[in-house]
Parts: C-alpha cells; sequence; structure tokens
C-alpha cells in the first residue's frame, strides 16, 4: 500500500535505482504505475533529490506528448514513491529492434516527439537522457502511434530542487551511446541542444539498424563521439538519400551553435530530408550568422498580388493559363528544396572540414581553381553565337541589352500597361562529395554499463 487510494498489483520492472509496478487507483478506478526508489538509496539525500526533481520535472512540462505524473511522496515506512499513468504499448528500443524503420514512420515519432522537447526547452528543462528507451510509443487506436517521452531523473533546469553543490564537472550524466560530446566530458555547460544530439542518434540508429557510434569500452565510445568523423547513413543503408546525411551532420555538429536552433525545426527538415516535406521556412548557419527563410510568408504576398491584379483588370500570363497558380507554388517549393539542399550541403561540408585526414581541403580546391581561370579567362575575338557580326550587344524584343553569349530570348508576356521588373538570379554550385574513411564494427558494450550515474 503506498497511499489509500493505490494498492499494488504486479511487479513491472527493477533496476538499479528502483522498482516499478502497476497498481489500481482506488479512486479513480484506473490502473497506475507506481515508481519507488531503491531501499540503498532511501537514506541518500542526493539521491531522493534526484528523484523528486524527475517527478517535478515530468509536471511542468505540459505536454500530452510528455508522461503524465499523478502524486509524489513518502511511504510510512520512508520509501519514495512516483505515481504516474500507465501506458499502453511498447518504448522505441523494443520497436527497432524489428529492423531499420520505414522513413515516414520515423518522421512521424520524431515529430511528436519533438513537441514535447518544445515544451520542455521553453521551460528551461534539458532532459539529457533522450534514447531509445525513454521514447514510448503508446497504441493510439486506429494503427498509429502515440509518442510519450518518460524519465526526467537527470533533467536539469526549470523549477526543480537544487542538487546540494550541483552536478561536478566532470560528471557523466546520460547514456553513453546518446551523449552528446559535450556530455561525455562532464561538461555543465549543457543547453537544449544537448537533446536534439541524442535525437540525431536515434533516427540514425532507427533508419540504418546500427549505432553511429560504438565501441568496448565507454572510454574508446567517448572518444569516438568526441573526436571521430561523423559517419555517413547513406553507406550504411543505400535506400536513404544524401539529403538524410545533410542532416544527420547538421543534427550531429560538434560545436552545439551549428546544430539545428530548437527540436521543431529539427523536426521540419528530417521531413524535407526524407520525405520532401517542405517546411513554412527554413533556417541554417553561414558566416556572420544565422539566416532564415519563410516560405509561406513568400507564398501568401504573391497571392495577394494576383488578386489585386485580377481586380484591377490586369490580367497577366499567370491568370490567362490554366493551371498557373499551381505552377507557381511548384516554384516555391523546388526554390525551398534547391535552399535546404544548399544549407545542409553547407554545414555538412563545414562539418567535413573540421575533420582532419578527409582530403577536402584538395578536393575542394580544384572547382574554386577552375571557377577563378573560366572568371579572369579574356573573351574569344570571334562573336558568340547569336551576336551581331559588328560586336554590338544584342537587344531583347523588349529593349533590354542582352550579354554577350546568350541566345536572343523570346518575347516577355507583359501585364497591360505594366513594365515587368527584371529579377537577379543566383546560381548554386554542386558541393563536392567527399567520401569518410570506412568503419569498422565493434562489438557492443555489455548491457550492465548502459547507464552512467
Amino acid at each position: 500500500m503506498v497511499t489509500t487510494n493505490v494498492r499494488l498489483v504486479r511487479p513491472l520492472g527493477e533496476g538499479g535505482m528502483g522498482s516499478v509496478w502497476v497498481a489500481e487507483h482506488t479512486g479513480l478506478h484506473t490502473e497506475v504505475v507506481v515508481k519507488f526508489i531503491s531501499k540503498e538509496f532511501a537514506s541518500n539525500e542526493e539521491a531522493l533529490t534526484r528523484f523528486s526533481r524527475e517527478a517535478a520535472a515530468a509536471s511542468q512540462v505540459k505536454s500530452p506528448h510528455v508522461v503524465q505524473t499523478l502524486d509524489h511522496g513518502v511511504t510510512p515506512d520512508g520509501i519514495a514513491y512516483i505515481v504516474m499513468e500507465h501506458l499502453e504499448g511498447h518504448d522505441l528500443e523494443a520497436h527497432m529492434a524489428r529492423g531499420p524503420m520505414p522513413a515516414q514512420e520515423v518522421v512521424a515519432i520524431v515529430q511528436q516527439l519533438a513537441r514535447a522537447l518544445e515544451k520542455a526547452h521553453a521551460a528551461g528543462i534539458v532532459h539529457r537522457d533522450i534514447k531509445p528507451s525513454n521514447v514510448f510509443l503508446c497504441d493510439a487506436g486506429d494503427g498509429g502511434l502515440f509518442v510519450k517521452l518518460l524519465d526526467f531523473g537527470i533533467a536539469k533546469g526549470g523549477n526543480m530542487p537544487k542538487l546540494d553543490g550541483g552536478t561536478k564537472t566532470g560528471a557523466m550524466m546520460g547514456s553513453p551511446y546518446y551523449m552528446s560530446p559535450e556530455q561525455v566530458v562532464g561538461s555543465r555547460e549543457l543547453d537544449h541542444r544537448t537533446d536534439l544530439w541524442s535525437v540525431g542518434v536515434m533516427v540514425y540508429e532507427a533508419l540504418t539498424g546500427v549505432r553511429p557510434f560504438d565501441a568496448e569500452t565507454v572510454g574508446a565510445l567517448a572518444i569516438r563521439i568526441h573526436s571521430e568523423p561523423l559517419p555517413l547513413p547513406s553507406r550504411v543503408n543505400a535506400k536513404l538519400p544524401e539529403a538524410f546525411d545533410h542532416w544527420f551532420a547538421h543534427a550531429c555538429a560538434r560545436p552545439p551553435e551549428e546544430r539545428f536552433a530548437s527540436a521543431k525545426e529539427l523536426a521540419d527538415q528530417l521531413a524535407a530530408a526524407l520525405t520532401g516535406q517542405v517546411p513554412n521556412s527554413v533556417s541554417f548557419n553561414k558566416p556572420g550568422g544565422r539566416v532564415e527563410l519563410d516560405f509561406a510568408n513568400a507564398k501568401t504576398t504573391l497571392d495577394a498580388q494576383l488578386a489585386t491584379d485580377a481586380r484591377l483588370g490586369l490580367h497577366t500570363a499567370n491568370q490567362t493559363t490554366p493551371g498557373a497558380g499551381r505552377s507557381i507554388q511548384k516554384v516555391l517549393v523546388g526554390v525551398a528544396v534547391v535552399v535546404i539542399g544548399f544549407a545542409s550541403a553547407f554545414v555538412g561540408i563545414r562539418q567535413i572540414r573540421r575533420d582532419p585526414g578527409t582530403g577536402t581541403a584538395a578536393t575542394s580546391a580544384a572547382p574554386a581553381s577552375a571557377a577563378t581561370e573560366n572568371a579572369t579567362a579574356p573573351p574569344s575575338a570571334s562573336p558568340p553565337p547569336g551576336a551581331p557580326a559588328d560586336g554590338t550587344p544584342p537587344t531583347t524584343s523588349a529593349g533590354a541589352t542582352r550579354p554577350p553569349g546568350l541566345p536572343p530570348a523570346s518575347p516577355p508576356v507583359v501585364a497591360a500597361k505594366k513594365t515587368p521588373k527584371a529579377t537577379p538570379s543566383t546560381s548554386v554550385s554542386a558541393a563536392p562529395t567527399v567520401a569518410p574513411p570506412v568503419r569498422t564494427a565493434d562489438p557492443p558494450p555489455s548491457s550492465s554499463g548502459h547507464d552512467i550515474y
């Protein structure tokens, strides 16, 4: 008996820190889960404080995608407990044991997990233990999955009980396989982006069936996480698009400032990389700051302009050509995909350049040199095709001067009494692909060393 309203029914599991039971809530007439702290830690002040922090953190994150905490207290014999909702389903770890998951399923799971993390991060809470066994997949009843984030036992931040002295510098907190580089060195300067790294590792594992970082010992694993070149997912699963390689390089960039800015951005760009879904906006890092492009507002502005032209009787080609509105939307989607690919390639190449020994500098120098030669080469003595024999620049039908070397343009479609504006164009060169060093498989660490506290 825990309280007058809860009666224990059967044990559900047991770990180093305590045990979990299925119980009946006699007042609500429903099953709940009760988590007890182990008797060995019942008199340990730090362990008791962490236990209380778990209950407080979960209750502060107001999201349907976080397990609900119903009660917290101490039994008459001094054992701390937490009463939580009972979930039906299985965790992501068991789900991934079946093999690589379909891209659409991974995207759906990450989108829901991102909502939970957005709420936690907005409350100033960093989970610090994102891993497949802490992501629970509930049966939604219609064949779908509803995601719940579990176990805030080592979360930091928010309005929670303070630990005496805080977390010591050099103390590793989390599960080794999914720790960020800053976690493996025990840094106290952790923020929400350490959770985003962990999500990136989980997604890699879900889509390939193997972990991106593995080793026989925790020390060797820490070195791989902190220093070795990032693996390419498409080398493990050839069905994965190159866009996902760039996404993974962004999600698991070693410097936190080069990762995604938020869980929502991470989920949106994963959907774009795996399924072609274009988000309303994208943002990426570049020298000098962060750039954000808002495609939703751009389309809204364009639609409003077309509507205004229609009211004024300006029948443009877009209004007189069937399906022109859909064509404009396709152009916007195409531009969005190009920008996302360029941004991801920039971040991926920048990440690869940070790792010594890949040969990136030598590979990328050749295209740059060729571009310089082309830019500085003297013009040919003979006029280019389409240019007049006397050497005068050709003109378009609208009277605008065209650069030498370009073929004559067809007459543009112009609205009545309205001169079209010239739109500058930008060309983007494809970045060279650099093959990473071949990784060798190592046997996994023993399960007994899965968590480090």
